[in-house]
């Protein structure tokens, strides 16, 4: 009877000069067996090809997982949670990639999403203590926030498209007040002093 190797202990159990010895004794196998063991050989020969073949296909398959992790890894670090739902009265959505869900007191905000308000509106603290208040009928996109100041690295920019929006500054407008931005279709305005309050009409 043909003994069929377990090809995850091959690949993943063998120690590195035990998987160099099966590789020199598969070697030796394709090779060309002894005269006296040409049936066997060949038998083993086949085996060998099939163990491989498998062994490369379980390998492929954790390249591919561990590749997977670290594109989910990548866009975790992207989708930052920067600020937090204080107070909402009425209706208010976080629009999320193809996601739109109702916003609660305690619920996360993170870059790149979109809050909109209906006949509500919505209250929100950033992680460098800036406030954000967001009026009935509006449209609002925190489209980048970083906050490192210990790298000196810090920048907030939003995007206004409709309603308005009352800004109370944090740290970032006190360690480098030229960081932080609201951008309109119309304008971009860099924000100085403690509050900013912008309006775009618009539907």
């Amino acid at each position: 009877m043909t003994h069929v190797p377990d090809c995850r202990r091959v690949c993943f159990e063998t120690p590195l000069s035990g998987l160099l010895s099966v590789r020199k004794f598969l070697g030796a196998i394709q090779n060309g067996p002894h005269p006296e063991e040409r049936g066997r050989a060949s038998a083993r020969t086949r085996v060998s090809k099939d163990a491989q073949q498998s062994c490369s296909m379980h390998l492929l398959a954790a390249l591919f997982f561990a590749g997977m992790l670290s594109l989910a890894a990548g866009q975790g670090a992207f989708a930052q949670e920067v600020a937090l739902v204080k107070v909402v009265d009425g209706t208010a959505f976080a629009l999320r990639g193809n996601d739109r869900s109702e916003l609660e007191v305690g619920a996360p905000i993170f870059v790149q999403d979109v809050v909109e308000t209906e006949a509500g509106s919505v209250g929100l603290t950033f992680k460098d203590g800036s406030r954000i208040s967001i009026g009935p009928n509006s449209r609002v996109k925190f489209t980048e926030f970083e906050f490192m100041p210990t790298e000196d690295r810090m920048s907030f920019l939003i995007d206004l498209f409709r309603g308005t929006m009352l800004y109370v500054s944090g740290v970032i407008a006190k360690l480098s007040p030229d960081s932080v931005q609201v951008r309109t279709p119309v304008a971009t305005v860099a924000v100085r002093g403690t509050r900013f309050l912008a309006e775009v009409e618009g539907e």
